[in-house]
């Protein structure tokens, strides 16, 4: 029998097994969050929670007509994980939610309060605090927010 060598052993070790990090309980609430404070629909608030979990800011792929003389940004956004799309993400997204999954309550209501203080900044450091957390750990940050007991 053969050894493997040092460079396939190294990318053993490297590689990261099992299913990649996802943040589908948090998308749900703050897709909630956005169809409540915004009066979003469904789809583009799943798509919008996506986009500001696990998008980034990119060159738009098209130019609405009338955008090119007028003054203003016009933005695109993708997925981190390349081989993924937002038709996809949305989709799996929306069968959890038929499946049965359904937005904390506290969460999105914290997430509702951030939204209509209209203060960007403090959403989105609250956001990217909440991504780093474990779920339990959420619940009890959400809890302090709202100032009650978890």
């Amino acid at each position: 029998m053969t050894m493997a060598s040092q460079a396939r052993r190294t990318r053993r070790v490297t590689r990261r097994l099992g299913r990649p990090a996802k943040h589908d309980q948090l998308i749900i609430d703050l897709a909630a969050a956005f169809e409540r404070a915004r009066g979003l629909s469904e789809r583009k608030s799943i798509d919008m929670a996506l986009s500001w979990i696990e998008g980034e800011v990119v060159s738009p792929s098209k130019t609405p007509r009338g955008t090119r003389s007028r003054s203003g940004q016009v933005i695109g956004h993708e997925l981190r994980r390349t081989n993924t799309t937002y038709a996809g993400r949305a989709s799996t997204i929306r069968h959890k939610l038929n499946a049965g999954a359904k937005a904390r309550p506290e969460i999105a209501f914290v997430f509702v309060l951030l939204l209509e203080s209209k203060d960007v900044v403090t959403f989105r450091k609250y956001v990217r605090t909440l991504i780093s957390m474990p779920d339990a750990d959420v619940r009890a940050v959400a809890a302090r927010l709202l100032g009650v007991a978890p």
